[in-house]
């Protein structure tokens, strides 16, 4: 059976994945009495968590255990309608929903010093970034990201890095739109494109992870050339995800 939840111990706070890791940032960000955002567990007929699931604004998030009862996902999903879902490509299978994108995750040992420091974003030039960055790091429109994103970052739940030339110019960005007890998931990283090739992408990236939180692994979700850029970064495949429209499902 699938219920709501409302209660922070029934969040799959043990589980080190991205999918866990948005659905506990998003929860963090917004906790649970938010209308947009909306959180469920499944229960085995023993009662026994055995998948958990977010939806904001539309837009799910799964995470299910090899346990889950793929069928009453399905028919859960069709129901509650919605744009998109990510998950694990293994789930997408399970659910025979057909995976409109297929991701490489990737993962790193947290390098944190701590406690994640106040630091103002400029926003602007943190946007302008991203939508410099390509298909994979392009923001939704600003009047819908500024909010969403600020307040994520005064609760704590997002942290985002900004490299700049000696003149001021911001030239590289790196986000992590997830920060949850267990882990941390990086969502962008660009580069301005006359000032790719100079080893800026590194550098932002690693300068942001000596700000996560001491011991949280971090997560990537990556295609293409990018699965290049993690793994000389040290991060290491775990696995394949899905985008999968849920209409197709």
């Amino acid at each position: 059976m699938i219920r709501l939840m409302t209660d922070e111990k029934d969040f799959p706070v043990f589980r080190e994945n991205p999918f866990a890791v948005r659905i506990c940032g998003l929860r963090e960000a917004y906790g649970t009495a938010a209308r947009f955002a909306l959180f469920w567990r499944q229960l085995s007929s023993e009662g026994e968590a055995v998948a958990w699931l977010s939806s904001c604004d539309g837009d799910f998030t799964l995470d299910a255990t090899d346990r889950a009862d793929f069928a009453e996902l399905a028919l859960f999903l069709q129901s509650v309608g919605g744009r998109a879902c990510l998950l694990s490509y293994a789930a997408a299978a399970a659910l025979d929903i057909e995976a409109e994108e297929r991701l490489t995750i990737l993962s790193r040992p947290g390098e944190g010093g701590g406690a994640l420091p106040t630091r103002p974003v400029d926003y602007p030039a943190l946007y302008a970034l991203l939508q410099n960055g390509g298909e994979a790091t392009a923001p939704p429109p600003y009047e819908a990201w500024y909010p969403d994103l600020c307040h994520r970052v005064r609760h704590g739940a997002a942290a985002a890095e900004i490299l700049r030339e000696a003149s001021g110019r911001a030239v590289a960005a790196a986000l992590a739109a997830f920060l949850a007890p267990q882990g941390a998931l990086l969502s962008g990283v660009a580069v301005l494109p006359e000032e790719r090739g100079r080893g800026l992408g590194r550098r932002v990236v690693e300068e942001l992870m000596t700000r996560l939180p001491e011991g949280r692994p971090v997560f990537a979700l990556a295609r293409g050339e990018a699965v290049g850029f993690y793994t000389r970064l040290g991060f290491v495949p775990a696995g394949e995800a899905a985008v999968s429209h849920i209409a197709n499902a």
